[in-house]
């Protein structure tokens, strides 16, 4: 699964709960999970695990370095990465992490590869 796939299997998924409890007077509005996640999407998927691997890499073995990873539960992407890298592979299981186990509102089942439309 691309990380675009992925996206796009999490934003269709909190549209069709949104829809369901505007239509059941559970919500007042159709975008309750979808604002709810995408105003988190800065910090939560871009700053955070850049300052993660930044901090792991620059201060290892320190009280900082330590609270960094217990704060992701212990997922810190492979020494062996160059930096970049290592900060994509963050942002990818931080990511999975976040939006698929953690969850705290509108949670959806795992994603699934999208199926092709055929040639």
């Amino acid at each position: 699964m691309t990380f675009r796939e992925f996206w796009q299997d999490r934003f269709a998924g909190w549209e069709k709960i949104d829809e369901r409890d505007y239509r059941t007077g559970k919500s007042k509005t159709r975008d309750t999970c979808k604002i709810v996640r995408a105003t988190s999407f800065p910090v939560n998927q871009v700053l955070a695990p850049f300052l993660r691997v930044y901090f792991v890499r620059t201060q290892p073995g320190t009280e900082e370095a330590e609270s960094w990873i217990r704060g992701m539960k212990g997922i810190i992407a492979p020494d062996d990465l160059s930096f970049l890298d290592a900060w994509w592979w963050q942002i990818e299981n931080e990511s999975w992490w976040y939006w698929v186990d953690y969850q705290a509102i509108c949670k959806l089942p795992p994603p699934q590869r999208p199926v092709s439309a055929g040639p």
